[in-house]
Formats: structure tokens, sequence, C-alpha cells
């Protein structure tokens, strides 16, 4: 019987499917050039890992904001003006780790959420606000409806600024060019990989 179990090694930052390693949708993206890892340095990363930790917990009422790094604490301010902003904002799931058994490939998507009826998933960044997100909106949309959770319907990112500012930009809704173009591309990285491996 084949093992579907599904796991993520956070120190080899590996997500596995049974014990076969897959990638995930950023290692997909960067695999095929989408994401050029060039331009990334390791302190911007490490300060991207800690700021979606630290607006995790806050999320999650256990952050303790006088612990945080004075790196870190502008933009964590960001996310928290931003959740004041937004008050009718209800989030159904928070950094959610979701594999494709299927497609063999796997993720961690920040925050699906609901204002009324409408279910939108939202990405954060700390950088700057890449013209790749829809694509990778894409992949977790994929992976979400693979997973048999309620499909979001609109796309945001959330660009979080050292400033304490925030930008929240509305990418597409299901249906618009943006996403489908971005649902075009990541399935055409879907089955550039399957072809890679066969």
């Amino acid at each position: 019987m084949e093992n579907n179990k599904f796991s993520f090694d956070a120190d080899s930052h590996q997500y596995l499917i049974g014990d076969v390693p897959v990638d995930s949708v950023t290692q997909l993206m960067q695999k095929f050039g989408i994401i050029d890892t060039r331009w990334y340095d390791i302190q911007s990363r490490i300060r991207g890992s800690y700021v979606h930790t630290a607006t995790q917990y806050f999320d999650e009422n256990d952050l303790d904001i006088e612990s945080l790094d004075d790196v870190v604490l502008p933009y964590v301010n960001a996310y928290v003006q931003f959740r004041r902003d937004l008050p009718s904002l209800e989030y159904i799931a928070i950094e959610k780790g979701l594999c494709d058994v299927n497609n063999k490939f796997a993720g961690t998507f920040d925050r699906l959420g609901k204002i009324g009826e409408r279910i939108m998933l939202i990405d954060i960044k700390s950088g700057t606000m890449p013209k790749w997100v829809n694509i990778q909106l894409a992949g977790y949309k994929k992976l979400i409806i693979a997973n048999n959770i309620e499909c979001p319907i609109e796309f945001y990112c959330l660009l979080l600024k050292n400033n304490g500012s925030y930008k929240f930009e509305r990418v597409a809704n299901v249906g618009e060019n943006g996403m489908i173009e971005g649902e075009k591309t990541f399935n055409a990285i879907l089955q550039l990989n399957k072809y890679k491996k066969e």
C-alpha cells in the first residue's frame, strides 16, 4: 500500500509524501526560472522567516512583542495595523502546509480568510511585491482544491514595509486574467517537472 502521509522536515526545509521528497510551490518556481534567487540574500530570507513567524504568533495570540528584534518590529507593527484596519477579516487557516499527492508537490500558504462570504487567499511579503505572486497563489489554490478546503475566489498580496506601513493589493479574482495566467503558468510548470522526472 502506498504511503501518502505528508510531512515537513524543518531542518532541511523539505516536504515529504511518505518518505519521498517533493518540491514546494516556490521550489518549482525557482527550478523553472520564475523566481530568480540571485537577488535574495541570506539576511532578507532570515528576516522574512522571522516576520512570518511573528505574524503567525500574533494571529494565534502568542506573540511577545517585546521580544522582537528591532529589524523585525516595523514589519510586525505594519501587520498589526493591517489587522486593526480590517477587523471583519476572519481567518480559516494560518500558515497551512498541504500536499497534492497526484501532482507530487506541496507548500504552505500564509492566510486563507473570509469577509462575509468572500473567501480570500493572502500571501504576505516583507521585501517587494513580485510580479510572479499570481503564479505562487495559483499553486496554493491548486493545493487547497486538492485538499477539499474552501476555495478562495479573491487573491491578495500583503506587503509589509520597514517603516511600519503596509500595502494590501488585490492580485486578481477567480476567472480574471491575472489568475488565469497564473494558473496556466503553474500548470505548465507541473507538466514540465513531470516530464523531467519521467
